[in-house]
Order: structure tokens, then C-alpha cells, then sequence
């Protein structure tokens, strides 16, 4: 989000113009365009119909995105997906950056678990789904709840903050989603402390 704001015009392309021109590949060649945008275009409790409503750079570029794939291919598939954990580290995933840091809120949010994403995103494709659809594991889940999670399976030491206190060049969102829209397409998506659980035992060999 903050390079987004530092360099607006990389967030154009990136997130607006070059989702433009693969839309307009995939048309031609008569392909499925599956695209995985944010939730971070959001801020408080949303479903798959609910108007984006946050004002970053990052959250206009990933609008702008979207609203140039659906015009130009019908047959796409748009998942929004909110701050992505797994096994694998990464600069960009959740656990690694918390890794890193030692203060934690305690408001809650929707997070997705990468595996699941993918669990869910082939049964998306298999059923032939078109549209947007938010792709977060069951339930919500803090970073201070993350964080003591963490520190059940390896030395982690943290502390409590108050949201409004941890300052970022730009404001971070609090984000719940609606899934079920996946739901109506038997498609449930695990709990989140239960993968969470899992994720994190694997990284640290619990």
C-alpha cells in the first residue's frame, strides 16, 4: 500500500493497465482470465455486492483493475483475498511481516489462507464461476490473536496496542468479508484459527 502511494504511476500500470491488457489477451484468445485482487478496497464488513469504499492509491489502482477486466472479458473470475498466510515465507505474506514487528492490535479481521485460496479458486474454475468473489477463511481473527498463536509454538515476544496508535504512511483498514457466495456453491472455506493452526505448526514443526 505505501509503494503504491510512493509511486503512483507504477500503481497504474500494475494494477489497472497491465490486469487491462491480459483481459483483453484472454478475450482474444477465448481464455478464462482468473484475477486475484484485495479486500484492502474495503474497509469494514463487506460482501461480494458492496461498493468499494476505501481511499488509498493502492485500493483506486486495484478498483480500477477490476473494473477494467470486467468490461473488456466477461468470461473472468475475480477473487479478493485479504492479507495471505501460508508455509512458505515471503516479504509480502502475513506471518513473515508479523515476524518482524511487536506491536498488535486487537481489532478484528478476514485473512485467507493461501492453500485455501487455492482449494477454493480451482473449484471456482471447475464450476465454470464468472464474477467477483472474496475468497477469506471462516471467521475473523486479530493480529494480536495471531500473535499469541505465534508465540504457542516458538519464542515470540509482543505487546498490545491500540489501533489508532500504530502509525504507517498510510492508514491501514480493518476488513471483514462475506463468503457466501462460495457457500451457495458448496464451496465452505475452512475456519481460520484452524489454519492458521496448521500453517503454523508446519513452519515451526510443532
Amino acid at each position: 500500500m505505501d509503494g503504491a502511494q510512493e509511486n503512483k504511476v507504477k500503481a497504474v500500470k500494475d494494477n489497472a493497465v497491465l490486469p487491462y491488457h491480459l483481459a483483453l489477451a484472454c478475450r482474444a484468445a477465448d481464455k478464462k482470465l482468473v484475477h486475484f485482487s484485495t479486500g484492502c478496497i474495503f474497509s469494514g464488513h463487506v460482501d461480494s455486492h458492496t461498493l468499494p469504499n476505501a481511499d488509498t492509491m493502492y485500493a483506486k489502482t486495484k478498483i480500477m483493475g477490476e473494473n477494467m477486466i470486467s468490461l473488456v472479458h466477461k468470461d473472468s473470475l475475480i477473487v479478493r483475498l485479504r492479507l495471505p498466510f501460508g508455509i512458505t515465507e515471503h516479504p509480502r505474506e502475513l506471518i513473515t511481516k508479523m515476524l518482524k514487528m511487536t506491536r498488535f492490535h486487537n481489532v478484528q479481521n478476514s485473512i485467507t489462507c493461501v492453500d485455501d485460496l487455492l482449494w477454493a479458486t480451482y473449484h471456482l474454475v471447475k464450476t465454470d464461476s464468472v464474477g467477483v468473489y472474496n475468497i477469506v477463511n471462516h471467521g475473523t481473527v486479530s493480529l494480536l490473536d495471531i500473535a499469541t498463536m505465534i508465540s504457542d509454538v516458538t519464542p515470540f515476544v509482543f505487546e498490545e496496542v491500540d489501533f489508532d496508535s500504530i502509525k504507517t504512511p498510510i492508514k491501514r483498514v480493518n476488513v471483514t468479508m462475506d463468503t457466501s457466495d462460495l457457500k451457495k456453491l458448496g464451496i465452505p472455506m475452512p475456519d481460520v484459527k484452524e489454519s492458521l493452526r496448521k500453517v503454523l505448526n508446519a513452519r515451526f514443526a510443532v
